[in-house]
């Protein structure tokens, strides 16, 4: 696949002749414009998009309606056209399904490729409807579906950290004001937020049985139109439990989402521990620490042991925590040069490497420690973790205040058996 850099770099070069034409694999897609490098990248892209949605939907590729995709570059004369335009229509030969974009140096992938696959899911939903009237209003695939489609070429701890603040805080959208939204009317920051629910909505569609097929069916029907897209997807996937769970299904999964991104928080310790363990090497009989290097270089043998030091870094390192990811490339860097007898500013990196553990071992403690006191005191619903510790201090806190004279324990146990 060309590299979206370089597929930038080809639109400055694109000839301004008479548009030819270039025909995707599976022939759906045919894509106009001066320079066959360019049609030829677009059409990568379709096709990958095209792959992405039928293994969704587990389903063969069989399209009726060609894409026709126009690529041109901004006309000095026109500098206010859309940089995409998709519009589907009826003509003599059939429906036609035409998506124009306007090629500047400032295109992004995600770009093309959601135009891409609004094109593709107009398709489906249209391929077996019949001819449409002049100035019919036909149906949009919705918003949500394509940004979660998209979306979910992200990591799963990316829609974690965006969800976790609003989720903690008991501030989630409910899924009813969700899917009223529309992306194009929100700021930089609530489309990213609003991305992050679209993939969690539709990871949750994808957790039933028969749910790929399920997804394929709900695309199909959308050219009937709904009034209520939440009484919509409770008829198509019936993990939701109907009307009367699917609140309750959507909160779930808003939680298992935002606990998965704390179990990742929770494992930079063990991230910790395990390398702390690594960096201890045995020679010998004797076990040394990676900031002895200089005694270490100094025993026979030690070259090997620091050679499978460094080769046990390198596999270490994608297990890591991502935020222990930078330290691990780090000792697995120095562990290289000592293993070659390099020490050529070593005793300083490893310096440096000891402040960034120390560092971020402090910062990840008031994490912690944030999180207890949050969970403990601010919370409107308790865990019930902190019950016996607040209720073992309040006892305390209690009998500090008594006296313990004889005359006062006497009358202490006496109202205690009145009680």
């Amino acid at each position: 696949m060309i590299r979206w850099a370089v597929f930038v770099a080809l639109c400055a070069t694109a000839a301004t002749a008479a548009p030819e034409r270039s025909v995707s694999t599976s022939r759906q897609f045919v894509v106009y414009g001066g320079d066959i490098r360019l049609r030829g990248a677009i059409c990568d892209v379709a096709e990958q998009t095209k792959q992405n949605v039928l293994t969704l939907i587990a389903e063969r590729d069989e399209w009726r309606v060609p894409i026709i995709i126009n690529a041109e570059l901004p006309q000095a004369n026109f500098p206010e056209a859309p940089a995409t335009h998709l519009q589907l229509a009826q003509s003599e030969a059939g429906l036609k399904l035409q998506l124009d974009l306007v090629i500047g140096a400032d295109i992004q992938a995600a770009v093309v490729e959601r135009e891409v696959l609004r094109a593709l899911l107009l398709e489906m939903i249209f391929r077996d409807a019949g001819p449409l009237r002049p100035g019919t209003k036909y149906a949009e695939p919705p918003q949500w579906l394509v940004e979660g489609i998209v979306a979910r070429e992200r990591t799963r701890e990316t829609a974690a950290q965006l969800l976790e603040p609003v989720v903690t805080a008991g501030k989630a959208i409910p899924l009813a004001v969700f899917l009223q939204q529309r992306p194009e009317m929100l700021d930089a920051v609530s489309v990213e937020l609003y991305r992050a629910y679209s993939a969690a909505l539709l990871d949750l569609l994808l957790r039933g049985n028969d749910s790929h097929r399920q997804l394929g069916q709900f695309i199909r029907d959308l050219r009937q139109g709904s009034i209520d897209p939440v009484a919509d997807l409770a008829i198509h996937f019936s993990q939701l439990n109907g009307m009367s769970g699917i609140a309750n299904a959507w909160s779930e999964q808003l939680a298992r989402i935002v606990a998965g991104e704390r179990y990742q928080l929770g494992a930079v310790a063990e991230t910790a521990r395990t390398l702390d363990e690594m960096l201890h090497v045995k020679i010998g009989e004797t076990n040394y620490g990676i900031d002895e290097f200089a005694r270490i270089l100094h025993e026979r043998g030690s070259r090997p042991v620091l050679r499978y030091l460094s080769e046990q870094l390198l596999l270490f390192e994608p297990r890591a925590n991502p935020v222990y990811r930078e330290i691990v490339i780090e000792y697995q860097e120095i562990a290289t040069l000592l293993a070659r007898g390099s020490t050529k500013r070593v005793a300083e990196r490893l310096a440096r490497a000891k402040e960034w553990r120390h560092q971020l071992a402090m910062r990840m403690s008031r994490i912690d420690d944030y999180l207890n006191w949050f969970e403990a005191t601010q919370q409107s619903v308790r865990s019930g973790i902190f019950d016996d510790y607040l209720k073992a201090a309040a006892t305390k806190s209690d009998l500090s205040g008594r006296r313990r004279d004889r005359i006062s324990v006497y009358l202490d146990a006496v109202e205690t058996q009145l009680e």
